[in-house]
């Protein structure tokens, strides 16, 4: 055993003396001698007089009995051979590393272990530092095995990556994942691997995905939803297990909508790719649209001044809504209509009381409509709102 156990740490002594304390009274000496034989295996006993002489009275003794007795849970051939590879904090920690071993002899889906000899021989070329680490690289050679065949294991490593460093070319590897904090589908990285590639930590920005939304046709009602309730945009909990609103999800959701679904299949729809609560915020959302204003005469310019809603509570819904409806309707208009009905809608929507408004529905109707971009209106609202990116 190259690393063993040699004195018991702070916690231990203070463990020691909090459950053993009577066994340490001189008076006490006779019943605690029977009390220990009779509880005491010869064959640990042996064990505790050679392995463990820094164990001074029975208190002491006894405690390490009942560790031992835990040891032999968790105990083979091949753990007892493989134990004290790597250094060993206390008791606890020996008891850790010897279930860590128990799963590598007899764990994985089919009860067989990640003992293999192409795991073995791989190992041996690891410098692992820890029962922990060895039992990852075991898992992941355990998964390489599972994909392997004599082709495959003669073709694998000849591959060169064309790196700046070898002359060959100018590939890097990139990695995503989510952090480990995040409680997802995660691994902490091992600590030597850090001066081993650069971390980058990118902060979420609603506005950066805004604008990929705008530029990849994300459904109109969902950008509207979102610019009225930003908040729905990212909803995570790692303790849920069901859909939840994030960007990727509302976009699945996007992708269901564009198939003109019934309208009372949308809030299920909606219910499925982002859950329940959000479900039912979105539904209300469009609800919203049974109150806009007659959408063709705003486009023909026969309406040009926006009412102010019943309700003062939905008002903002109410404006989000309209502009989502205006962007439906333009966005299918033919040609020779699309430049007048763009102006009269923008004239419409610039009353509302806030520009974002406005630059929602222009950012949106030229990413579809991208003549747009050529008419004096775009022009003039581009010089107006020369502070914002369009």
């Amino acid at each position: 055993m190259k690393y063993k156990i040699t004195k018991f740490t702070e916690e231990e002594k203070q463990d020691i003396l909090e459950r053993y304390s009577e066994w340490m009274n001189p008076e006490n000496t006779t019943w605690v001698s029977v009390e220990f034989k009779r509880y005491a295996v010869d064959k640990l006993v042996n064990r505790i007089e050679k392995e463990y002489s820094f164990a001074r009275n029975y208190a002491e003794k006894m405690w390490i009995l009942e560790k031992l007795r835990d040891h032999e849970m968790h105990s083979s051939p091949y753990i007892d051979s493989r134990i004290g590879n790597y250094p060993i904090k206390d008791f606890n920690d020996e008891t850790k590393q010897r279930i860590l071993l128990e799963e590598m002899e007899g764990g994985g889906v089919d009860g067989q272990g990640f003992l293999s000899d192409f795991i073995e021989e791989r190992i041996k070329l690891e410098n692992c530092e820890n029962f922990s680490w060895e039992m990852y690289l075991r898992q992941k050679l355990s998964d390489c095995e599972m994909h392997t065949t004599p082709y495959v294991a003669k073709r694998i490593g000849d591959y060169e990556l064309p790196t700046p460093e070898n002359g060959k070319g100018n590939w890097v590897i990139v990695c995503a994942s989510n952090k480990a904090s995040d409680r997802a589908g995660s691994n902490k990285i091992p600590s030597h691997c850090y001066s081993r590639c650069a971390m980058i930590e990118f902060v979420h920005d609603s506005n950066d995905w805004f604008n990929w939304a705008v530029k990849n046709d994300v459904h109109a009602d969902i950008l509207g939803f979102l610019n009225y309730q930003p908040n729905w945009l990212n909803v995570f909990d790692p303790k849920v297990i069901a859909p939840q609103p994030c960007p990727r999800s509302w976009t699945r959701l996007s992708s269901t909508l564009k198939t003109n679904p019934e309208n009372s299949f949308i809030q299920k729809f909606a219910d499925i790719n982002v859950g329940e609560t959000a479900s039912i915020e979105f539904a209300s959302f469009l609800q919203l649209k049974e109150d806009v204003p007659d959408l063709q005469k705003i486009c023909e310019g026969k309406i040009d001044t926006p009412e102010k809603a019943k309700d003062k509570k939905k008002q903002n819904g109410i404006y989000f809504a309209t502009v989502v409806a205006l962007i439906t309707v333009i966005k299918e208009v033919s040609d020779s209509l699309v430049e007048g009905y763009f102006e009269n809608a923008l004239k419409y929507i610039e009353q509302f009381p806030t520009p974002e408004y406005e630059v929602f529905f222009v950012r949106s109707l030229v990413n579809a409509r991208t003549e747009l971009v050529e008419t004096t209106t775009f022009n003039e609202f581009k010089v107006k709102h020369q502070d914002l990116e369009v």
